[in-house]
């Protein structure tokens, strides 16, 4: 994530504003730069008709996300150029105010919040796959989303690559 190695490295959680129904988009763009964002939902459920039921997952603050950097020593001025975004709260756009320590992890910690779950980026890192006919062999993930990685290895001295489900490989 854009840092530079300094001991007194201190993150704080800041508040983004995004474009409306854009909290989602926004949230996975900013963990795809690196940056820890916390995205709480809230779920909504109802009655349909014959007695199913539907639920829907919606922003529990419309148009903010939360995300975690320091201001003196991460790269956090691409978040302004990000898609979606608008601003990050603070007294000018040079000077972005933190929130008080405490208030983000709390809201982390209730249960009756859900949040949005983005798994990590596993690029360029060495995966065992631990299911299947290659099972036990090892390769380099070339991409990954949420389900599926593909992983780049070396059988019978060439180079293969082949597209797996995540929950089939385990980080090395």
């Amino acid at each position: 994530m854009f840092l530079r190695q300094q001991p007194d490295y201190d993150p704080r959680w800041y508040v983004v504003q995004t474009h409306w129904n854009y909290e989602g988009r926004v949230s996975k763009l900013l963990h795809d730069q690196g940056y820890q964002v916390f995205y709480p939902e809230t779920v909504a459920e109802w009655r349909k008709k014959r007695n199913k039921k539907a639920s829907q997952r919606t922003a529990l603050f419309p148009q903010y996300i939360f995300v975690n950097f320091d201001v003196n020593q991460t790269l956090w001025r691409p978040i302004y150029g990000t898609t979606g975004v608008l601003k990050i709260f603070g007294v000018n756009p040079e000077a972005p105010t933190p929130l008080p320590r405490g208030v983000v992890e709390e809201l982390q910690g209730r249960p009756e919040i859900p949040s949005r779950y983005v798994p990590p980026d596993l690029t360029g890192k060495v995966l065992e796959i631990n299911e299947g006919p290659m099972q036990h062999f090892t390769g380099v993930c070339t991409w990954s989303t949420a389900k599926r990685v593909r992983v780049l290895m070396q059988l019978f001295e060439r180079d293969v690559t082949i597209e797996l489900f995540r929950y089939q490989t385990e980080e090395v």
